[in-house]
């Protein structure tokens, strides 16, 4: 005769379930990425050989003649691809804030009734694997809403700006970013985007032709594990690796995005800083109330840990999407903003890596609302809804032929790899190489 499974069980075993899958998940990414030596050398090698002083192949390189205009590209996309559905929209928020609660469920129900049966020195590092896992899962899933926030600050959510305003400020908030201040350097950097001045993505150091970068190993890991947890704060705090010069072309002395820096101009409202700032205050406070109320450890468990992922994301998402050797930054007289905006990279997790990693980015291109896989179509068209730029993606990369960047790499790879040391060297036509 078969037992029937109490609902508490069930949780639990599901939970359970999950929480392993995660953590294989985790084991499969750092394996397959356990020759990041070996592929350093192969891409390096690459890197070497595009930058041949080949007088033909940067006459070629440098001719833009091929390059489609805008205007005949845009005519290329469909019509309704450019129309905002509230309720599609309205759907996969839904979809998203209902697996991310799934998730908190699943972890309170589960693994922390499973802490409380299993005490002792020998269960600890169970649970602590079953904790780290749940974490990740949670600020990978939450990492879906900060994509809808994202969404609504573009107006890309819905055709009515005070819902977009609402739903993005309510999000970012509560995954303490800075709604309004980043919704203003954000379209900074759609707007000059690869120009080397006053991209306020990964803007990189520049340095006299010919010097020699002195590599440090302790340099490329504090950028690598560091940069990725903390890096996210230390650029809306002091303008790390953001733009050199504001849209009036006035250098920023102070870049922050707490108080009326020299970031925004001078007509900008004060108030929409100060009430980023009140948000993010508010959610702090829960934050702090949570855990003098169910401790220190829980309130990490839900909440701290979660938000450091959801970081972890944005870095490394960011950082693949700008920061690759193909992608060069421009000055003044080789930029335009058509070509500043093709000069970022799509992911489409496919590749040659295993079949339960690829499942897996699949997913995660899903819960993220392919942020990853369609950026190029997401600077040509902001406005565009996540959901429409899946369709458009393939008109825009066969249109635009070789100036579609493709990868080398996956974006894992691609994160650790192609970084370098964010400093450039000028060549004669305007364009920024790396030099390292």
């Amino acid at each position: 005769m078969i037992q029937s499974i109490s609902p508490t069980e069930l949780v639990r075993w599901s939970g359970l379930t999950i929480g392993g899958t995660v953590i294989a998940i985790l084991v499969f990414f750092l394996t397959e990425n356990t020759n990041l030596v070996e592929q350093q050398k192969r891409m390096h090698d690459g890197f070497a050989k595009k930058h041949v002083d080949d007088n033909e192949s940067k006459k070629k390189n440098d001719d833009d003649s091929d390059l489609i205009p805008f205007n005949e590209l845009k005519k290329l996309i469909p019509k309704k691809l450019f129309e905002r559905n509230l309720l599609v929209s309205m759907y996969y928020l839904i979809v998203d804030l209902l697996i991310c609660i799934f998730c908190q469920m699943l972890y309170h129900y589960a693994i922390h009734e499973l802490d409380n049966h299993m005490q002792g020195v020998v269960y600890a590092p169970i649970i602590l694997a079953f904790d780290i896992a749940f974490i990740w899962l949670c600020g990978t899933c939450e990492t879906g809403l900060w994509v809808v926030a994202h969404e609504c600050g573009h107006h890309a959510f819905s055709d009515y700006p005070i819902l977009n305003n609402s739903i993005g400020f309510t999000f970012h908030s509560y995954l303490l970013a800075p709604y309004f201040a980043w919704q203003y350097s954000h379209s900074v950097h759609h707007s000059r985007n690869k120009h080397i001045d006053m991209d306020e993505t990964h803007n990189p150091k520049k340095i006299r032709p010919g010097k020699k970068i002195k590599k440090v190993p302790e340099r490329f890991w504090k950028r690598k594990m560091l940069a990725p947890l903390f890096g996210w704060y230390s650029y809306l705090g002091f303008g790390q690796t953001g733009a050199k010069l504001n849209r009036a072309g006035q250098k920023i002395k102070m870049h922050s995005h707490f108080y009326k820096s020299e970031l925004f101009p001078r007509d900008y409202p004060s108030w929409k800083i100060w009430i980023s700032n009140l948000g993010m205050l508010a959610t702090l406070g829960g934050i702090y109330y949570f855990a003098l109320t169910f401790g220190w450890w829980e309130a990490f468990r839900k909440f701290i840990g979660p938000r450091l992922v959801t970081n972890y994301w944005l870095v490394f998402i960011t950082t693949a999407h700008h920061s690759h050797y193909k992608l060069k930054y421009m000055d003044e007289s080789k930029w335009s903003w058509y070509k500043g905006a093709i000069r970022t990279m799509d992911y489409d997790y496919g590749g040659k890596r295993s079949l339960l990693l690829r499942i897996t980015g699949s997913v995660f291109d899903f819960v993220t609302l392919r942020i990853t896989s369609t950026h190029v179509c997401h600077h040509l068209f902001s406005t565009m809804p996540h959901y429409n730029c899946a369709q458009a993606t393939p008109i825009i990369k066969k249109a635009l032929g070789r100036h579609y960047k493709q990868p080398d790499s996956s974006a894992t790879a691609s994160f650790f790899l192609h970084m370098y040391s964010w400093a450039y060297q000028k060549n004669s036509n305007g364009e920024y190489n790396y030099a390292d």
